[in-house]
């Protein structure tokens, strides 16, 4: 199994920086059931850390070993918060753009 642990500072639309986002990522091999090379899940575990507080996401996301990285779209869940996002509930949609970057939105259901 490979893991990967990181962080990363992220900002808005405008490209304020507005947080960092600390993860942990676990590679996890699935059965081949037709005899090709087996398929791979990443489990990640993400906290997102704002001045006013933290949201908490937990998810799984295939991973495709290609030379060139496709346009992806993963949803992860949103499983709590602290501060402001305190009881915070809802989806992460990260998604690979046309041009290669990353965009990860925040869809959230405060208390």
């Amino acid at each position: 199994m490979d893991r990967v642990v990181g962080a990363a500072m992220f900002g808005n639309e405008d490209g304020e920086h507005v947080g960092t986002a600390y993860f942990y990522q676990e590679r996890m091999p699935l059965p081949a059931l037709d005899g090709s090379d087996p398929p791979t899940m990443f489990i990640t575990d993400a906290h997102y850390v704002f001045p006013s507080g933290t949201i908490t996401v937990t998810g799984a996301n295939p991973v495709m070993d290609l030379p060139s990285l496709p346009q992806q779209t993963h949803a992860y869940t949103i499983a709590g918060g602290t501060g402001v996002f305190a009881g915070a509930r809802g989806e992460l949609v990260a998604e690979t753009l046309e041009d290669g970057r990353r965009r990860q939105m925040l869809n959230l259901d405060c208390d």
